[in-house]
């Protein structure tokens, strides 16, 4: 299990969303639910696996308590960025889902939910006719609030998805940024980790000396590549996204609290 802190940064609307946690529900009438297309065309055989990030009441669950990741629902970048990020830690620390299953021929399949609380929805890249087609994870709550405010038992999800043409070499970036800190608690160095099929391939110090980035070519292409930070900063919580060949490190400090009048 890595060392990085609690996780500690919620939004408001978070909170609203935890607490609303609290109203009864039989686990028979608690259900998730997707149909996973690519280019329009249902895909049938693809593993999606299930995992309980925080209770009813906005604990996180034991396997996730040590990641400092920014949650944020009123901000639909950043809970991609963070349901991507714990993504690529569950790949690395080996954390078993509370339900694994394939969707049928239709792209359909269905998770009961036994208890309330905030999700992770994963699933595993699949390659049809010579493209990689990999599903974005996604973080949601049950129940989840409707349009007209009445909560939602029974959700169907429709998982976006990347695709990458299959090759027999690829190439990734890496590109650290700090955000919203003075500088002066900024370590001189953080260490990042490429992950192959989730397994540590290689670790790499991002620092002023290489301007905080760095670059791996003619990675096997038949492989599954993704990157954690080792330690995250004291203080600091991580978010890490992949856009076109680059994966994002950021590490945000903690917002300061308003001046008193």
């Amino acid at each position: 299990m890595s060392m990085l802190k609690k996780i500690s940064c919620f939004a408001v609307s978070l909170i609203i969303i935890v607490c609303s946690l609290a109203v009864p529900a039989c686990a028979e009438d608690m259900s998730v639910s997707l149909v996973f297309k690519c280019d329009k065309k249902p895909v049938g055989g693809c593993t999606f696996s299930l995992y309980q990030i925080m209770d009813s009441k906005g604990n996180s669950t034991a396997d996730f308590e040590d990641y400092a990741i920014d949650f944020d629902f009123s901000d639909s970048d950043t809970l991609s960025s963070a349901a991507e990020t714990l993504t690529y830690y569950i790949e690395r620390d080996k954390i078993s889902p509370v339900a694994k299953k394939k969707t049928n021929s239709d792209g359909y399949v269905r998770f009961d939910v036994a208890q309330q609380g905030i999700y992770l929805l994963t699933g595993e890249s699949v390659t049809l006719d010579g493209v990689t087609y990999t599903p974005e994870s996604i973080l949601f709550s049950v129940p989840s609030q409707g349009t007209d405010g009445e909560e939602i038992y029974n959700l169907e999800l429709s998982p976006k998805y990347d695709k990458e043409q299959q090759k027999d070499t690829v190439t990734r970036k890496v590109l650290k940024t700090w955000k919203n800190d003075s500088g002066i608690s900024r370590p001189d160095s953080i260490v990042v980790e490429l992950l192959c099929d989730g397994e540590i391939y290689e670790t790499v110090v991002l620092s002023d000396e290489n301007s905080w980035r760095y670059e791996w070519t003619d990675l096997d292409g038949s492989k599954n590549w993704s990157l954690t930070e080792k330690d995250v900063p004291q203080g600091y919580s991580v978010s890490v996204s992949l856009e076109g060949i680059t994966y994002h490190v950021i590490n945000k400090g903690p917002t300061p609290p308003p001046d008193e009048p």
